[in-house]
């Protein structure tokens, strides 16, 4: 990603910059600095420790906030999912207006 995002920048950063050069507005440049930072993001990425932070975050997480990695309403049972769609079939069956072919 970083090889291909680099071209693009470097093309880009010249295109900017030679257009700059011909019409003088410094508005031909505004959009190198949001490129920018998702270059050096992208380098972070690629040859810096933000794959090691990323790493260590999550170990952090897993050991000391476990609690945010648990559904909502705790993990559905095999009874509770065949009792919902058991659920869902009789209200079918009840607003329909044609009786059903299966049963």
């Amino acid at each position: 990603m970083l090889n291909w995002f680099g071209t693009f920048y470097a093309v880009a950063s010249v295109g900017m910059l030679t257009g700059f050069r011909h019409t003088r507005k410094p508005g031909v440049l505004v959009p190198l600095l949001p490129l920018t930072f998702i270059f050096g993001y992208q380098v972070d990425m690629a040859y810096g420790n933000k794959l090691l932070r990323i790493k260590h975050e999550a170990e952090n997480i897993i050991k000391f906030e476990s609690e945010l990695l648990d559904l909502p309403m705790n993990l559905p049972t095999l009874s509770t999912i065949d009792m919902a769609r058991q659920v869902q079939h009789d209200r079918l069956l009840m607003h329909s207006a044609e009786p059903p072919l299966y049963y």
